[in-house]
């Protein structure tokens, strides 16, 4: 390392980030092992903090050997330093940080204004930029969003004024973070976009850091499409860095639209949910009857079991959000919708441009009208006005994409898109739905397609969330059900068939609108067709035939199911 690079930190930064083109963090440490200055110490552990893992114990040695030999000025840069590798450290390891931060918060505060107070010195810059970088940090995970606003400013004239290229780009990428991690998107993509951010980017400067962050806030917004072309375009078909590749595949994975081995993300904060959404995906991909069904069960058991770690370490907010989401969807597959009520007992308001996280929750709520439960979690009224602003946002924000959020919400939710689609006002984006809806008459039919009169009532019972019967199919009808499968992207997904029942459980919970609706549905689509072998089924549906017409109270439609 140049000596230059010892007191002068946009040196160093540029430096480092040109070794380490051609080197690792290791190799960089061992080439400069005998940096036994104060700075010298201190660049070693800058260096060291970016090796997996982390050598703890050196860098704290380092940093306690410099500062005892330090002068003053050099003091208060290693207190600073050391303060923020207390708490990149914690992160990393996955510690409970939220404490830690507080306290880092308000010791982040005493050295800023000791750094301003402090007379003047060749590191006072360096000084200010790693204070206000660490306070910024701090304040975004305390969802101080006040804080970020007030020292941005600041923050980014200090990082253009140091001159350093890569300190620069590195920078703003970590104050875009933070507006990411802030739920403020719109504002994350506009840094993003920033001409010089893009004309660093292209030059190779943290050209993998901006774009996977920059998609990132695309993804958050719901627009699939531009976040994966932010991470395509730039290598013009050709091979992606494996950061971007991993990047792109995770986010086709939350789609639904990719089935992979989870080892193979190069993203291990977020194992837990590519398990867990592959293993939807899988359950997805299966038939639903027979030995297929213990095997979706199974699947489904282990989203609970895996997913836990998501709500019990220190998570950031919308991963939080995301958490609960997976978890009261597998207990709604599994017919649990009471402890998949309960799994939403602590869910937080999302942030409002937070689309991705507020479609699912929304649908999760549409999709709970449709079970035998008598008192919902939030009322009908409420959780229809909740989808319909989710998709009237996505129309009105920027960079975001109310068609990507539909295909997600019907990947997932496609009960609740098809509802979407029938209750009064419906969600317009959301129409494509009705095409998986079964068509019952004497006969029955999904897209063209003959479904066995047998499916129809088993079907039924899946999506009301209450016990089946067991269906067996013979060997023509079991030819047919298999060939309703297609593919979503280069995932496989049976049907979904959608039944009829579950859709009019929950608009019959509305006024004489929705009653209409219900009508209407019930006579274009159908229900139940001849030989469907199901009389206690059609039972329950004669009720609701009645609660529909308005004969008789929901409640009796509702203990039916309940009965059943």
């Amino acid at each position: 390392m140049p000596m230059n690079c010892l007191g002068d930190y946009a040196a160093f930064m540029s430096w480092l980030h040109q070794a380490r083109q051609s080197a690792t963090p290791g190799e960089l440490l061992a080439a400069n092992a005998d940096l036994t200055s104060p700075l010298g110490l201190l660049r070693r552990a800058m260096m060291a903090m970016r090796e997996r893992p982390v050598p703890r114990r050196e860098v704290r040695t380092w940093l306690a050997a410099a500062h005892e030999q330090a002068r003053p000025d050099e003091q208060l840069l290693i207190e600073i330093y050391e303060q923020y590798a207390a708490v990149k450290r914690a992160h990393m390891e996955g510690q409970r940080e939220t404490d830690l931060l507080r306290q880092s918060l308000r010791e982040y505060e005493h050295l800023l204004m000791q750094v301003r107070r402090m007379p003047d010195s060749p590191l006072q810059a360096e000084m200010e930029l790693l204070t206000s970088d660490g306070l910024i940090r701090s304040a975004k995970r305390l969802q101080r969003s006040d804080l970020v606003e007030e020292h941005a400013p600041r923050f980014e004239a200090l990082a253009a004024s140091l001159g350093s290229a890569p300190l620069f780009q590195h920078s703003m990428i970590q104050l875009l973070g933070a507006y990411t991690f802030l739920g403020e998107y719109v504002r994350a993509i506009d840094l993003g976009r920033d001409r010089r951010l893009t004309t660093l980017a292209r030059q190779g400067i943290y050209t993998e850091l901006l774009l996977s962050t920059v998609s990132n806030n695309y993804f958050n917004l719901g627009n699939l499409d531009q976040a994966l072309a932010v991470l395509d375009d730039p290598y013009h078909g050709q091979p992606r860095p494996a950061l971007i590749q991993s990047t792109f595949d995770s986010y086709r994975v939350y789609f639904g639209e990719l089935t992979v081995d989870p080892s193979a993300f190069e993203l291990p904060r977020y194992d837990t949910f590519f398990k867990c959404l592959l293993n939807f995906t899988v359950a997805e991909s299966l038939v639903p009857v027979g030995k297929a069904l213990a095997q979706r069960e199974e699947l489904l058991r282990e989203v609970l079991t895996t997913s836990e770690l998501a709500l019990t370490r220190d998570t950031y907010p919308t991963d939080l959000l995301f958490g609960y989401w997976l978890r009261a969807r597998a207990r709604l597959l599994l017919g649990e919708y009471g402890m998949a009520v309960q799994e939403l007992a602590t869910l937080f308001e999302p942030q409002p441009q937070e689309l991705l996280n507020r479609a699912l929750l929304t649908a999760l709520d549409l999709e709970l009208a449709m079970t035998p439960m008598s008192a919902l979690r939030i009322p009908l009224s409420e959780a229809e006005q909740r989808f319909r602003q989710v998709f009237e946002d996505a129309r009105t924000t920027r960079y975001a994409n109310p068609e990507s959020l539909a295909r997600l919400v019907q990947r997932w939710h496609p009960q609740a898109a098809a509802y979407a689609a029938l209750m009064p006002n419906p969600v317009r984006e959301c129409l494509p739905a009705l095409d998986l809806l079964a068509r019952v008459d004497q006969r029955a039919t999904w897209r063209g397609q003959a479904l066995p009169p047998a499916l129809v009532p088993h079907l039924t019972r899946l999506g009301v969330r209450v016990p089946t019967l067991g269906v067996t199919l013979s060997g023509n009808a079991a030819y047919q059900v298999a060939r309703l499968s297609r593919q979503v992207g280069e995932a496989t997904v049976w049907g979904p068939v959608l039944p009829m029942l579950p859709v009019v459980v929950a608009l019959s919970r509305g006024g004489e609108a929705h009653r209409d609706a219900a009508r209407r549905a019930w006579r274009d689509f159908g229900m139940l067709p001849g030989a469907h072998r199901d009389p206690e089924l059609e039972g329950v549906v004669e009720v609701w035939r009645a609660v529909v017409a308005g004969d008789r109270p929901l409640a009796d439609g509702l203990r039916a199911l309940q009965d059943l």
